[in-house]
């Protein structure tokens, strides 16, 4: 039977889309608007998030910011709260709505959300009438990474427990949207991700699933995606196709940290690798206390070798933050700040298979986003970026209030 859902949360709603137009800055502050205005509609209530390692992750960041102050110019430690502090509201967002209206439906929310990105990225690459692989790149990847946490979610919502979020047929062509946003993103984690929670839920799902129409589903979810994606990988013009191509080859390499590097151009040919390599070596030449608790924040990463076009950006030859957000936090937190980190991650996974041994729907959720988010993290930053981890946090925060009781 078709389930038609309703009650959306329009005011995160049109937050989330407000941010598509504002700067990561400003998002940061119509969120914290938004959360203050929360807190007044729960009569001054504070909702802490129930969330595996959200309050351990939380004195991390605390303290590293008090070393921070006492250590470092001012600015660099608010700077680097800046790349945290985004992704940390939007968990308390999501707990404080979950606690005050359990009965608005956010994977709808989301969708809707989803559902004016992608079409807005559609409408810009029609707009600009170029087919060039930087220029597409630039387009689709707005906000790539939301949509792909929602659309695999939506996939299972709507063909497997037969949601309704607009109506049959809309759902549908937006989730083709969304497909298309993914992969003409043409980046290698925007496209991995997505994947990666369709692969798990649907795993999931057969685990559970007692009845051979179910799994027949599943199966079926996952041949039309395969050959969707090969079919459009097919169609893909080779002045596209090829630079993808080159930089799957390339992406172990790109991202290797035992390579013999001795100079700048070998740096930027494997900048991943490189960064990695540079906060190995700065955590080992630190004393015992920063190796254990970190540098603080305002610490930034050495770099002996300075991209060329990076003269402005790069103090003293140091980086504010990687692209790996584990090492990230490794510098700044040490190995408590790193375990908080994964913890963050693998302790919600776990409750999440605690929760999908009770058939609660969420858990399975749970533990899709928790392993895709390792993976975003150490590729691309993840929770601690120039932007908000916005969909994977605001789920975070939601779906632990939703099943408190269940666990």
């Amino acid at each position: 039977m078709l389930r038609r859902e309703q009650d959306v949360y329009i005011g995160m709603l049109m937050i989330m889309i407000a941010g598509t137009f504002l700067s990561p800055q400003r998002f940061f502050l119509l969120s914290i608007v938004y959360y203050v205005v929360l807190i007044l509609k729960m009569g001054l209530k504070i909702v802490l998030p129930n969330a595996p390692g959200i309050k351990l992750y939380g004195v991390i960041v605390m303290y590293t910011a008090i070393i921070g102050f006492v250590m470092y110019v001012t600015r660099n430690v608010i700077r680097d709260l800046y790349y945290i502090l985004p992704t940390f509201l939007w968990i308390f967002i999501g707990t404080g709505e979950a606690f005050r209206r359990p009965d608005k439906n956010l994977k709808k929310t989301i969708f809707l959300y989803g559902t004016f990105v992608s079409v807005k990225s559609f409408v810009l690459f029609i707009a600009s009438a170029s087919f060039d692989f930087n220029r597409l790149r630039s387009i689709f990847g707005l906000n790539v990474y939301d949509v792909g946490f929602i659309m695999p979610i939506a996939v299972v919502g709507i063909f497997l427990y037969k949601e309704i979020y607009i109506s049959c047929i809309i759902d549908r062509i937006i989730l083709a949207l969304m497909f298309g946003q993914v992969i003409l993103s043409l980046g290698r984690i925007a496209i991995l991700q997505p994947f990666i929670i369709l692969a798990i839920l649907l795993l999931m799902e057969s685990r559970g699933a007692e009845n051979k129409r179910v799994l027949k589903r599943i199966a079926g979810l996952l041949i039309s995606m395969v050959v969707i994606f090969g079919v459009f990988f097919y169609v893909m013009p080779n002045n596209i196709k090829n630079p993808l191509m080159e930089k799957v080859v390339n992406s172990f390499a790109e991202v290797d940290a035992s390579q013999d590097i001795s100079s700048v151009g070998q740096a930027m040919n494997n900048w991943r690798g490189y960064e990695i390599q540079s906060a190995q070596s700065q955590w080992k030449s630190n004393g015992i206390f920063s190796k254990f608790l970190g540098e603080g924040l305002g610490k930034g990463i050495e770099i002996q070798y300075v991209p060329f076009n990076w003269a402005g950006f790069v103090e003293e030859n140091e980086i504010p933050l990687l692209h790996n957000g584990f090492y990230t936090m490794f510098i700044k937190g040490g190995v408590l700040g790193l375990a908080a980190l994964l913890w963050m991650f693998l302790g919600n996974a776990m409750k999440g298979f605690r929760l999908s041994k009770k058939k609660n729907p969420y858990g399975n959720i749970l533990i899709a986003i928790s392993i895709a988010a390792i993976a975003n993290t150490y590729v691309v930053r993840g929770p601690i970026q120039q932007g908000t981890f916005l969909i994977w946090a605001v789920l975070i925060g939601w779906i632990n209030v939703r099943i408190s009781k269940d666990v």
